[in-house]
């Protein structure tokens, strides 16, 4: 397995994951393997020029699965959500995070990567009191976190809406760290870390 890309929005119908490997797979001992631990029957849908192979009837949660290529399998939980995927697939997302974060799971360099949109409505919703020391990130706009465990390195970038907000968001993410700092020194000498810290190997701002 070359990466997995996985993309979720909370209900089954919006769940995938897509799976690239480095040599080209036998789709066929693949969905008979399936079948066989599922104790499932392969219904085959017709999609455009392809096939989407539906594997239900085991009793379990089916599972869907879709080959773009001898190289790409696309998993999901339903033949509407495959359909929704490969639908969204002709309209990219548009924005930063997203776009940003499927060309680092699509790069083969990380482990792990996690995008997501954050809306407005959501951060607005955030108590006064958590952000009294870091205001300027209530305006993010999405988060990437990724991870790699050849590199045991995990970086967090946060998207803003302009330059110039980003810059005030910097200086707040210094304050998260410099609040960090002194939470892991004060825990070395036995005192109580600051309330709701948490440690974090690398930070980045973008």
């Amino acid at each position: 397995v070359r990466s997995a890309d996985m993309f979720t929005k909370g209900d089954k119908d919006q769940f995938a994951v897509t799976v690239r490997t480095t040599k080209p797979m036998d789709k066929k001992k693949i969905i008979d393997y399936m079948c066989k631990e599922m104790n499932a029957k392969e219904k085959q849908v017709p999609h455009e020029v392809n096939t989407i192979h539906v594997l239900d009837g085991g009793g379990g949660a089916p599972m869907v699965l879709f080959f773009p290529t001898n190289r790409i399998v696309i998993i999901t939980a339903s033949e509407a959500g495959t359909k929704d995927v490969l639908r969204q697939s002709k309209n990219p997302p548009k924005h930063a995070a997203i776009s940003r974060g499927v060309k680092m799971a699509s790069s083969g360099k990380y482990t792990v990567v996690a995008a997501m949109e954050v809306k407005k409505d959501l951060m607005n919703n955030v108590p006064a009191e958590w952000m009294e020391q870091v205001p300027n990130l209530r305006d993010i706009t999405g988060i990437i976190v990724s991870g790699s465990i050849a590199t045991d390195e995990t970086e967090a970038v946060l998207i803003f809406p302009s330059k110039d907000i980003a810059a005030k968001g910097k200086t707040d993410v210094d304050t998260v760290v410099t609040l960090l700092k002194v939470g892991i020194k004060g825990q070395k000498k036995g005192k109580e870390p600051l309330p709701g810290v948490t440690t974090v190997d690398r930070k980045s701002t973008r």
